[in-house]
């Protein structure tokens, strides 16, 4: 009923939203409305889990590429200064 008020007065919405199911199970949907008279509308509803775990994948993926090359900057830079510690030595 809010839903319908808001498309109501705006004309027209979209958004993601959980859709509660009766074992009150939960599901992320992309939501498209249009008022199209007074008391009709048109409204799409898209089941989007697939998009929000491959989201969740690439992000966590990302993050750890990320990490690792940060990590192996570090790495490089630990080994120029080993070198040059090594050098020092050679030349004294």
């Amino acid at each position: 009923p809010e839903l319908f008020k808001k498309i109501s007065l705006v004309g027209s919405m979209s958004g993601e939203f959980k859709l509660i199911k009766k074992n009150k199970s939960q599901t992320p949907i992309r939501l498209d409305a249009t008022k199209l008279e007074k008391d009709r509308f048109l409204i799409f509803c898209k089941d989007v889990t697939e998009q929000k775990n491959a989201l969740a994948e690439t992000t966590k993926f990302n993050e750890f590429a990320v990490g690792r090359e940060l990590r192996m900057v570090e790495l490089k830079t630990k080994i120029k200064e080993l070198k040059k510690q090594l050098q020092k030595k050679k030349n004294v």
